[in-house]
């Protein structure tokens, strides 16, 4: 009797396709090296795994007929050779693209705070811009005036000053006294 496997995404599949690969695939060496797989099974869940493995690029299907034949592609036999399995594989590539993804993301938001930012100071760039142009003429303006000023207004300007600031200093001595 044979074991149903409860398959219902890509995750279940990778987990047993290790097993499964290696159970029951044959693996005929040529030149001591994994060339050719010869698979007799046509089950739902083994053409599943079949699909993945071409789809993760470690078989590509050489002949089709009563015996399906696959070869494994240059990455396949690296991968066999170096004794690597394939859910490992399939899990590393799959958290590499979970970090890229996350890194678009971010960089995605970046870029949204980037254009607010570069929206906000277009917008306010050209009344601040006004404000410190009045500032700059009003300063201009009021110095000019200085220099153009009345010498006998500037001297009376000082006595009034001085007066103040005598009367000033005088009732603060008269209080204290």
């Amino acid at each position: 009797m044979e074991k149903k496997v409860n398959i219902k995404n890509r995750s279940d599949l990778v987990e047993y396709c290790d097993t499964v690969f290696k159970s029951l695939y044959k693996i005929y060496p040529e030149d001591n090296h994994v060339e050719t797989i010869l698979c007799c099974h046509d089950s739902p869940f083994i053409k599943d795994i079949q699909n993945l493995l071409i789809e993760e690029k470690i078989i590509e299907c050489t002949a089709t007929g009563l015996f399906n034949t696959y070869k494994l592609t240059m990455f396949g036999k690296e991968l066999f050779e170096k004794g690597n399995s394939i859910k490992n594989h399939i899990e590393r590539k799959e958290k590499e693209h979970k970090t890229e993804l996350e890194n678009e993301k971010i960089k995605n938001k970046n870029t949204l705070i980037e254009y607010k930012m570069s929206k906000w100071k277009y917008y306010t760039f050209w009344p601040i811009f006004i404000i410190g142009l009045l500032g700059g003429i009003y300063s201009i303006v009021s110095i000019v005036q200085n220099f153009k000023e009345n010498p006998e207004i500037k001297i009376r300007r000082f006595i009034k000053e001085e007066l103040k600031q005598m009367n000033k200093t005088d009732t603060l001595n008269f209080e204290n006294n």
